[in-house]
């Protein structure tokens, strides 16, 4: 049991009394005497233990005052005759320094304790918690805290004496007459269960969830507990059991799988529906392409016809992004490197007046574009290609059209369209200004915030760069920047 230290100046008048009561016990006894120092070294001690160093060291040299005057010889002076008697006071010094030193560090080791055992108390009381301790026979010992009260609803003395369940408020434990894990309802309890292999085989459990049928009236339907169990005596005679209350946490997961339930619900019927929009459209862009047709093999002027066909290829190409994304697990982008095979291998069929003489070659990397940006850069792609099959081979010629699609540099695109044709000199109808075409791509490049550029050097070769992603700040121009 820690006994109070005295404060300073109790101590030291402890000390001084101690050392006139050690001389006061010493009136029976005749001086000298063959032991003239041991009477002195019980209150020597006891200075040293109630008051620390500083007054067991007074009490020690008060005591050795006493000795060389009172009881060694020659009496009445501070005088020692002999060694022996010399070897004695050293000793006595000896004692009351070591024993001052000694409970001086028993008395910092207690306060230390304390207050350990202090803070672990209030972490403990505080803790939310609930913390069981049980001995052997699964029985709860005196270290439950508030929060296992307030699960249990009960006083926590009360606690004291009862098996886990009983503690928890489990309704089955406190009806059953054989008592807690010993009915049949009882056999399959994690609580139990980990608690019993904590104190049968040391083992630490962490993290286990179980389901408590709760006792009081007005509280959820169902409770749910996380538990941790850890053995606190080696020998196996008591464990820790460690209850967190979750049943929010689990009513919230449940409601958070319901919204997700109705969630994924609501995104397979919005996907059928987009999907349906998508085939919609492509059909109706499909109608659109054959009246147009239809309607360039009514027409005998030659300028006309040539008009209605380019506009039904712009019309398909448009209709082959929707398609794609009909296709497509994700509606909203498209992989461009796929579309730009199959628009090539379109245009190609029915632009190039001898396909066998004008052989393709395509390089484009598996990279999926947004509809606002797959849009734009698929007409460019169309007039582009068709400005190549209509104009860079005459007259029978052959060669080889590039297309390429890929990052240049990290966040921007190119698209590259070149062949190995006649240039814009010899064909001027390939580069003029005044052709609808170019000026579609040059309005749709704006469209795309890119950059164009065309070199005619060995055929002709058209390069657009732009963003992969919009820049926020130019949102509502791109916007506004659609082909009229």
């Amino acid at each position: 049991m820690t006994v109070k230290r005295l404060s300073p100046f109790p101590g030291f008048s402890a000390a001084v009394l101690l050392a006139a009561a050690a001389q006061l016990a010493r009136i029976p006894i005749d001086p000298p005497t063959l032991i003239p120092n041991i009477t002195y070294v019980p209150f020597i001690l006891l200075a040293a233990y109630l008051g620390g160093v500083a007054p067991g060291l007074l009490t020690t040299a008060i005591c050795v005052l006493e000795s060389l005057y009172f009881a060694i010889e020659p009496l009445g002076t501070f005088r020692v005759a002999d060694r022996q008697r010399l070897e004695g006071i050293a000793a006595l010094l000896l004692t009351g320094l070591t024993a001052s030193i000694l409970f001086e560090r028993l008395r910092v080791a207690e306060d230390r304790a304390a207050a350990a055992n202090a803070e672990l108390s209030t972490i403990q009381s505080n803790s939310p918690v609930a913390l069981l301790l049980v001995d052997a026979q699964l029985k709860v010992q005196q270290k439950a805290n508030g929060a296992a009260a307030r699960l249990g609803s009960r006083n926590a003395m009360e606690l004291q004496g009862l098996s886990p369940g009983v503690a928890l408020g489990c309704s089955k434990a406190r009806k059953d007459p054989e008592g807690c894990g010993r009915g049949a309802s009882c056999m399959p309890c994690a609580i139990r269960q980990a608690a019993a292999d904590t104190l049968r085989n040391g083992i630490c459990h962490r993290g286990i969830e179980a389901w408590v049928p709760p006792l009081p009236s007005g509280k959820p339907a169902s409770r749910y507990l996380l538990i941790s169990t850890a053995p606190v005596d080696l020998d196996g005679t008591k464990a820790l059991i460690c209850v967190q209350d979750i049943t929010e946490r689990k009513q919230a997961e449940e409601s958070l799988q319901e919204i997700l339930h109705e969630l994924e619900k609501a995104l397979v019927e919005k996907t059928v529906l987009l999907k349906e929009i998508h085939h919609r459209v492509k059909n109706n862009l499909a109608v659109i392409s054959s009246l147009l047709s239809m309607r360039a093999d009514a027409t005998e002027t030659p300028e006309v016809r040539l008009a209605l066909e380019d506009s039904q290829q712009r019309v398909r190409s448009i209709a082959l992004i929707h398609e794609h994304l009909y296709g497509s697990e994700h509606l909203d982008r498209i992989d461009f490197a796929d579309y730009a095979r199959q628009l090539v291998h379109e245009l190609h069929a029915a632009f190039a007046a001898d396909p066998p003489r004008v052989s393709v070659h395509i390089q484009a990397a598996p990279i999926a574009l947004g509809v606002h940006r797959a849009v734009p850069c698929a007409l460019i792609l169309n007039e582009l290609l068709m400005n190549v099959f209509k104009h860079a081979f005459p007259e029978g010629r052959t060669g080889e059209v590039h297309i390429s699609f890929g990052e240049c540099e990290p966040g921007v695109l190119e698209l590259a369209v070149a062949d190995n044709g006649v240039g814009c000199s010899v064909s001027a109808a390939r580069c003029g200004f005044k052709s609808l075409g170019l000026r579609i791509v040059e309005i749709l490049a704006k469209q795309l915030d890119g950059t164009l550029n065309r070199e005619t050097t060995h055929g002709t070769r058209v390069v657009l760069r732009f963003n992969e992603h919009p820049v926020p700040g130019n949102a509502g121009a791109l916007a506004a920047g659609g082909v009229g």
